[in-house]
């Protein structure tokens, strides 16, 4: 499954293992109440495997080969063994080689959910059915919210993202999401020597890498959203650098996914703009 992050990706894999696993098989949902479905919820089933990458940079090759015999071992409560790997598009291209075999000729019990926020490696790519999840549009999500006021500040703030829109039901949420786009808005107003001071403090902390991609895909996302509200503006009032940046968005997008240290991407963003 390959799209956007917080589009649903993940949350529809679980709906499908569930399905698959679920003992009752009545109707076309989970009961949610056989052995299987408890399981599922409390994340104890003994046949779904989970890659999970923690606070390293990338999916290891040593994690790899870890997955890949929990999925070789027989199941024990059903006839399916269900391997399920997150943010696939960190796998080292050892870990994609080791992972191959498994994708070309699995095991007739196993079933491989892989899910990706940006294209996996084209050797992986090559050996799966890829399913795109896209954005939803701001309208279907407000009439899912009711249509009410609150609903449609929602659907505008989530940006397409349903994950999102999940969390800022949550009024908190929302006033933090409103904070975040004040702090941005006032980065952009910013001189290149308080821009400078502002990275260091985002970034300077010691922080896994991993925690410091996500805390630049986060204002990223919150920056696009605001440089293409500018950009729908009349066009004697875009401020010149809209253009200019969204562009260094892109290419930001393009070096978070070839794995470029998060603030040097920051500093290329935010630093000797237009």
């Amino acid at each position: 499954f390959e799209g956007p992050a917080h589009v649903g990706k993940a949350t529809f894999a679980r709906l499908l293992i569930q399905i698959l696993l679920c003992d009752a098989k009545e109707g076309r949902l989970p009961c949610g109440a056989c052995r299987a479905c408890q399981a599922l919820a409390h994340s104890t089933h003994l046949d779904v495997c989970e890659l999970a990458r923690g606070e390293d940079a990338h999916i290891s090759i040593e994690k790899t080969r870890e997955f890949i015999y929990a999925l070789q071992t027989r199941p024990l409560l059903g006839n399916l063994k269900i391997g399920i790997m997150e943010e696939a598009e960190l796998l080292l291209p050892a870990s994609a080689n080791a992972l191959l075999k498994t994708l070309e000729e699995p095991p007739q019990s196993v079933v491989l959910f892989l899910i990706a926020s940006e294209p996996v490696l084209p050797t992986i790519q090559s050996r799966c059915q890829k399913i795109e999840f896209r954005f939803v549009s701001e309208s279907e999500m407000a009439r899912e919210f009711g249509g009410s006021e609150v609903g449609l500040e929602i659907a505008q703030l989530a940006a397409g993202r349903p994950g999102v829109a999940m969390q800022l039901k949550d009024q908190s949420r929302i006033a933090e999401y409103r904070a975040s786009q004040r702090e941005i808005s006032g980065v952009l107003n910013m001189n290149e020597a308080d821009r400078l001071i502002w990275i260091a403090e985002q970034f300077g902390r010691k922080s896994a890498l991993a925690q410091k991609r996500e805390i630049f895909r986060e204002k990223l996302e919150v920056l696009e959203k605001i440089l293409r509200a500018r950009l729908v503006q009349d066009s004697d009032t875009i401020p010149p650098f809209v253009v200019p940046m969204l562009k260094r968005a892109v290419e930001a997008n393009m070096f978070l996914q070839a794995n470029v240290d998060p603030r040097l991407i920051c500093e290329y963003l935010f630093l000797d703009t237009p």
